[in-house]
C-alpha cells in the first residue's frame, strides 16, 4: 500500500513538473503577440532595453542642465535645421489605460535606456493611483491626466482613439514636434536617427506595415465620411500600404493645418468617421460580416497621407530600414521590462525590484 502511494506521489510530481515546463515554454503564445511566440523570444525582446549582463548601478546619472530655446519649428518654412535642438524639443508621447500600464512602463524603460535625457509625456486614462505615483517618480516622465470635460464627448470613449488626436495636437502646438509611441513600442536606438528623414517627408513619418493595407484596416464608412470614393481610392492606390498604429513621428508644418490636421480633428469629433459602427481593432471571425478591422485615427491619417502625398512617401527604403533599427514591438504576455525603469524624483537611483519591492 505504502509503495503504491509513493508511486502515485511520484507520478503526480512528474505531471506537475511537466505542466510547469509547458507553461514556461509557451506562456504568452497567442495570435495577438506580434510574433513573440516563446519565452526565449520574449527574453530576447527584453534585451532591447537592457543587456542581461549589465550590473545595477545606483545613483543613476542624470544631467538636464540645459533649457529649451524658444525656436520656431516649421517644415514648410525650412525650419528647424539644428537637429540637436530639435531632438531636445521632441518628446516621446504615449497614453494608456490600466490594462496597458505595465506594458507602457516597459516602453518608458526602453526610452530611458537609449535616451536618458528624453522627455516622456504619458497621458493616463483610469490608471491606478499607485502606478501614477510610480510614474511620477521616474526620470523625465511627465504624467498628464486627460480632462475629458475639455473635449467633445467622443473623446471620453478610449476605444474611439479620438483622445489621441487631441492629445497629440496639443503636444505639437506646445513643442513643435513629437514621437508618438504606443505602449507596445520598444526602442532599439535613439529617435534622432530618424530626424534627417522627417523634412523630406513634409513633417510626418510612420512605420510601414507591408502586410497591412489601408483598405483592409479601414472601415468603409470612414472613406465616405472623408468624401473619398473607396473604388476610386483602390484604383488609384492598389494595395496601398498602411502605417503602423503604434508609431507616428511629426514635426510642425503650417501648410498642413487646413488640409491635414483640421480634417483629422473634425473626423475625431464624428463617430461615423473615426469609429463607425462595427469597427474592431483586430480581425475577428465571428461568423458575420458586420465587423470590420479598423485602426481609428491612424486609418484617417493613412487616407489623408495618400490624398496629399500620393505614394511618394512610401518609397523611402532608407527610412524604412532606419525605422526598423529604432523601434520594435511587444505585446503583453510575460514581459517584465518595466522593472528596469529609472527613478530620479527622488531618490535618484535605479530601483532593484527584487530587493525593494515596496518601491515597485
Amino acid at each position: 500500500m505504502r509503495c503504491r502511494l509513493q508511486n502515485l506521489f511520484i507520478l503526480l510530481a512528474l505531471l506537475l513538473i511537466l505542466l510547469i515546463v509547458t507553461m514556461f515554454l509557451t506562456d504568452g503564445n497567442d495570435s495577438n503577440n506580434l510574433g513573440i511566440d516563446t519565452f526565449r523570444e520574449r527574453e530576447l525582446l527584453q534585451h532591447i532595453t537592457r543587456d542581461p549582463k549589465r550590473k545595477l548601478k545606483y545613483n543613476y546619472p542624470i544631467s538636464n542642465n540645459y533649457t529649451l530655446k524658444k525656436i520656431s519649428i516649421d517644415v514648410s518654412k525650412g525650419m528647424y535645421s539644428d537637429t540637436v535642438e530639435l531632438d531636445r524639443h521632441m518628446p516621446v508621447v504615449t497614453g494608456f489605460r490600466q490594462s496597458e500600464a505595465y506594458l507602457g512602463l516597459g516602453m518608458v524603460a526602453s526610452v530611458q535606456s537609449h535616451m536618458p535625457l528624453k522627455r516622456i509625456i504619458v497621458y493616463t486614462m483610469g490608471v491606478h493611483p499607485k502606478i501614477m505615483k510610480q510614474m511620477r517618480s521616474m526620470c523625465n516622465v511627465e504624467v498628464r491626466n486627460v480632462d475629458f470635460n475639455k473635449y467633445p464627448r467622443i473623446v471620453s470613449k478610449p476605444e474611439s482613439r479620438a483622445w489621441r488626436v487631441y492629445m497629440l495636437m496639443e503636444v505639437l502646438a506646445e513643442f513643435g514636434a513629437f514621437f508618438y509611441a504606443s505602449p507596445q513600442v520598444r526602442f532599439r536606438a535613439p529617435v534622432n536617427l530618424l530626424l534627417p528623414y522627417i523634412k523630406n517627408h513634409k513633417g510626418i513619418i510612420g512605420k510601414l506595415t507591408p502586410n497591412v493595407t489601408v483598405v483592409s484596416s479601414t472601415h468603409p464608412e470612414t472613406f465616405r465620411s472623408l468624401n473619398v470614393n473607396l473604388k476610386t481610392f483602390e484604383g488609384k492606390f492598389p494595395n496601398a500600404v498602411a502605417i503602423s498604429e503604434h508609431v507616428l513621428v511629426v514635426m510642425n508644418n503650417s501648410q498642413l493645418y487646413d488640409t491635414f490636421w483640421t480634417p483629422l480633428r473634425h473626423c475625431a469629433e464624428d463617430w461615423k468617421c473615426i469609429a463607425p459602427k462595427g469597427s474592431t481593432p483586430d480581425w475577428v471571425d465571428n461568423g458575420t460580416t458586420v465587423e470590420h478591422t479598423h485602426h481609428y485615427d491612424l486609418s484617417v491619417v493613412n487616407i489623408l497621407m495618400y490624398r496629399h502625398f500620393g505614394t511618394e512617401w512610401t518609397r523611402d527604403a532608407g527610412l524604412a530600414k532606419m525605422m526598423d533599427r529604432v523601434v520594435d514591438f511587444a505585446k503583453s504576455g510575460g514581459l517584465h521590462d518595466y522593472l528596469w525603469a529609472h527613478y530620479c524624483n527622488p531618490p535618484k537611483m535605479e530601483i532593484d525590484c527584487t530587493l525593494d519591492k515596496s518601491k515597485c
